[in-house]
């Protein structure tokens, strides 16, 4: 399974995040892809629409729709994609929905943003990914000028102590503009039984 959040404006915009699933081991594999129950859904030419006619997932070729869900085979030579929408995407809106071109995108997007912080190398490349990976995710961390806790969840705003480590990460690994912008919000930042953070 590999994941990942588009970079295209039109794509980011609507929260769609790519999923490919190809095999780990064995000879093949079924992949089912359960929706929530919502007589309103239609599966047709590959999208998964609501009501409004608005697309919220697209499927590659591989898959079909079978009792209510999407369902695909996979083998060694062979993968298995969608995008799924976390806001609906227009039903009139054409997008690039190409799995490799908007990964390409992705990754030359996040690390033109690594290429402005320290470079660091160490022998084992799964520390040199680890570190890309927690640098990565600090940035997204990041709303307009506030470094916020936590994503797209009850902890998503500003935590005095927290934010300010998360801060100080990117300013330890040469994030200067980015530290400088988020500081502001930080100093002026109080919370009813938090004023001592």
């Amino acid at each position: 399974l590999e994941a990942f959040a588009a970079t295209d404006s039109s794509l980011a915009a609507h929260g769609v995040v790519f999923v490919r699933f190809t095999l780990a081991a064995g000879n093949a594999g079924t992949v089912s892809v359960n929706s929530e129950p919502d007589p309103a859904l239609r599966f047709a030419d590959q999208r998964l629409t609501n009501g409004k006619g608005e697309t919220v997932a697209w499927f590659d070729r591989g898959w079909k729709w079978e009792r209510g869900r999407a369902v695909g085979k996979v083998n060694r030579d062979s993968a298995l994609v969608l995008a799924i929408a976390t806001k609906p995407l227009p039903a009139d809106l054409v997008l690039d929905l190409n799995y490799a071109t908007q990964r390409a995108a992705c990754v030359a997007q996040w690390q033109q943003l690594l290429d402005r912080g320290m470079q660091v190398t160490v022998p084992e490349a799964r520390v040199n990914h680890a570190a890309r990976h927690l640098l990565i995710q600090n940035h997204t961390l990041i709303k307009g000028d506030r470094m916020h806790y936590s994503a797209g969840n009850q902890y998503d705003q500003l935590y005095e102590a927290e934010g300010s480590d998360a801060m100080l990460a990117l300013l330890a690994w040469g994030f200067v503009a980015d530290a400088r912008r988020l500081t502001p919000a930080l100093l002026d930042f109080t919370r009813k039984g938090l004023e001592h953070h």
